[in-house]
């Protein structure tokens, strides 16, 4: 508990000092792996996030695997392996078909992999479960305005300014949104 103490006040060196304490005391306490690979995702450590998280899924009996897919996903995402992020993405897809954040990572990643209706598909998927997932819509009005779908991209900036009007999001949406006017 020291440890994610202390990795919430952003201290990770020293966070995953108690953590390696921790599993010296217990090498099956597959949590604290799962709790190291956060600090490495912070610290912009991928490969050894991947490879704690890795670890948690060794274990058969853990609850939620398709979080630990969404994170070596991101870890995946942030290396520029968009193919292995992908692939962990649609794992934890495929664990939990209704977590939202794990369809609107893979809709990054396939955004920027170019692959612009597999991306538009997973925002609308990951705002059909996250309706309020502001950057979700935010994102599909983009792609939307760059496919020349003008009202489907109309419909998502004004979403993004209804869900959250005085953010910067909302500033950008409206900027579109006065372009799609001309």
């Amino acid at each position: 508990l020291l440890g994610m103490a202390l990795s919430a006040k952003g201290r990770h060196t020293d966070a995953l000092e108690h953590y390696r304490k921790a599993l010296e005391l217990d090498p099956k306490y597959t949590e604290v792996h799962n709790a190291m690979g956060a600090p490495y995702l912070e610290m912009g450590k991928w490969d050894e996030a991947i490879q704690e998280f890795n670890l948690v899924l060794e274990d058969y009996l853990y609850l939620t695997p398709f979080f630990v897919h969404n994170n070596i996903g991101f870890a995946y995402y942030k290396k520029g392996d968009l193919n292995n992020a992908v692939e962990n993405y649609r794992k934890a897809i495929g664990m939990n078909p209704n977590f939202g954040l794990a369809h609107y990572n893979l809709g990054i990643a396939y955004r920027d992999g170019k692959k612009t209706n597999q991306a538009i598909a997973a925002f609308r998927q990951a705002t059909s479960l996250a309706p309020n997932l502001l950057d979700g819509h935010f994102q599909l009005g983009k792609l939307y305005f760059e496919t020349g779908k003008k009202a489907e991209a109309q419909k998502s900036f004004q979403e993004v300014v209804r869900i959250a009007p005085q953010s910067e999001a909302a500033l950008m949406a409206r900027q579109y949104l006065d372009l799609l006017k001309r």
